[in-house]
């Protein structure tokens, strides 16, 4: 019995509860006769594993779990009542809960609506704009500083913020800050335009010291980004005569006096907002501005002169003695109202905007871009003329209108691809849509489509991109367009112009 006694007191855990460091002592166990039965084990009351025997003597946890006084459970002990916690001061949950006093509400507003501006729900919020509690001339210091942050990161938006500084003027011209009698809106923005410029003149000189080179590359982009958002945000403003156009003349003479490729980029698309609307007789500084043109005509022939900034500056000389008409294809389109998106919807794609259950449906084919690049991956991999082919034929022919800057598209495409071979079969497949048989309709595309389409391909400006591109035309989109030559589709002047870019 006292054997059975002592194998029970085992059993029930008590051995390992004495071993423990925990401070009471368990109570003594009842010994088990040998009459008594044993207890019926099921399942759901299985017994616990024993716990692994810690060791005798107190370890340096054990002193430490003890002298924080934390509570311990056990089944032979009862719990030990420990400290309350204490709130550091530098603890989250112990700091009193601030109140956001009048300038920080209205800062977080005037964010909180810039962020949710866009052109289809502008009206709205340009009116939330200017209930939400601007009253001092910190607040529209604020205001003024997240538009630039705005405009100069989102380069789509830069007319719909442009158009905003605009009505803000207004607004303050008719309900002027009543604490700064020499409240000038026009003032604080030039003052903004002015540092954002001189912060963006020049790159940082840190970025020269990334080592990683994707690091310096994003942080190339962003300098980059900003600097032309900042360039463009001004022309726009000069434009809507928020700036006078005497700090636009200022701007193109302090980028003149260091040519830098990136004061050359910043030049260029400075002078390609404001070229429309200043480069007139009717304006006063004329004069000034042609002697700008004349100093970029003289940096484009000069043989220090990088290829990118040269191609950048004469897009804009062409696009001067062109009447500041554009005329090649956009690749980049603003931002729209959904009226305007469902009407361009409803031009390209006639068939998705047929609301009318009793009208048929007369499905209008367009060309799949999407499909185009997927039949140069398909080359790339297999080298199957006969299979891209094929996938090509799938496409019917566009509506007329949009062909020439398909072609312009295509071919832009092609001559982007690296493989050579690659090259040569697609500008042959894209030279074959002006056949008859090739499509799954067996009509051709319209042969007026390949001249304008030369031309707007000629215009593209895609040597800055490839440079290459004089070789790619010469050796294997003209050997292409000869046998469209021989049957009248092409005339000789669309070579020449296209060979123009080989010279």
């Amino acid at each position: 019995a006292t054997s059975e006694a002592g194998n029970g007191a085992s059993d029930s855990g008590s051995e390992p509860d004495a071993e423990l460091d925990a401070p009471p002592a368990a109570p003594p166990v009842r010994a088990k006769s040998a009459d008594e039965p044993e207890a019926e084990v099921t399942p759901e009351a299985a017994p616990l594993p024993k716990p692994a025997k810690m060791p005798a003597q107190p370890s340096a946890w054990n002193t430490r779990m003890h002298s924080q006084q934390y509570v311990i459970h056990s089944p032979s002990s009862r719990a030990i009542n420990a400290t309350p916690l204490v709130h550091s001061p530098s603890a989250w949950a112990g700091r009193p809960r601030m109140v956001d006093d009048e300038d920080t509400k209205v800062v977080r507003a005037v964010k909180s609506l810039l962020n949710k501006l866009t052109v289809e729900k502008f009206p709205q919020l340009y009116d939330q704009l200017l209930t939400c509690g601007i009253r001092t001339t910190k607040h529209v210091q604020t205001l003024i500083q997240e538009v630039f942050e705005k405009a100069t990161t989102q380069h789509h938006f830069i007319d719909m913020y442009a158009d905003l500084c605009s009505l803000l003027d207004e607004h303050f011209l008719d309900a002027p800050i009543s604490e700064d009698p020499k409240f000038n809106f026009k003032r604080l923005l030039l003052n903004e335009c002015q540092s954002s410029f001189e912060r963006h003149l020049t790159p940082p000189e840190d970025i020269k010291l990334i080592k990683d080179f994707d690091e310096r590359s994003i942080a190339e982009h962003k300098y980059k980004t900003r600097m032309l958002g900042t360039i463009r945000f001004v022309g726009a403003l000069v434009v809507r005569k928020m700036l006078v156009a005497k700090v636009m003349l200022a701007i193109c003479a302090e980028l003149l006096s260091d040519p830098t490729p990136e004061a050359l980029e910043s030049l260029a698309a400075l002078l390609t907002v404001v070229g429309p609307k200043f480069d007139q007789d009717t304006f006063a500084g004329r004069a000034q501005l042609t002697g700008i043109f004349g100093k970029m005509e003289d940096i484009v022939h000069s043989p220090t002169c990088e290829s990118r900034a040269r191609c950048l500056l004469q897009d804009v000389l062409d696009l001067r003695a062109d009447g500041w008409r554009e005329r090649r294809p956009k690749r980049a389109e603003g931002p729209m109202k959904l009226a305007e998106v469902a009407q361009l919807a409803a031009v390209e794609q006639p068939w998705a905007c047929t609301w009318s259950v009793s009208a048929p449906r007369q499905a209008t084919a367009m060309f799949d871009r999407s499909a185009f690049r997927t039949l140069l991956l398909e080359l790339r991999c297999s080298r199957d003329e006969g299979a891209a082919a094929e996938r090509l034929a799938q496409s019917p022919p566009p509506p007329v209108a949009m062909q020439a800057t398909e072609v312009a598209f295509m071919w832009s495409e092609v001559a982007r691809e690296a493989a050579p071979v690659v090259r040569r079969v697609a500008f042959g497949l894209v030279a074959k849509l002006f056949f008859k048989g090739l499509t799954s309709t067996g009509a051709c595309w319209d042969a007026r489509a390949l001249v304008d389409g030369a031309r707007h391909f000629a215009r593209g400006g895609l040597q800055a991109e490839v440079p290459a591109l004089p070789e790619i035309v010469m050796r294997e989109l003209v050997p292409t367009l000869k046998p469209l030559k021989v049957g009248g589709l092409i005339p000789e002047s669309s070579i020449v112009s296209l060979m123009a870019l080989a010279a």
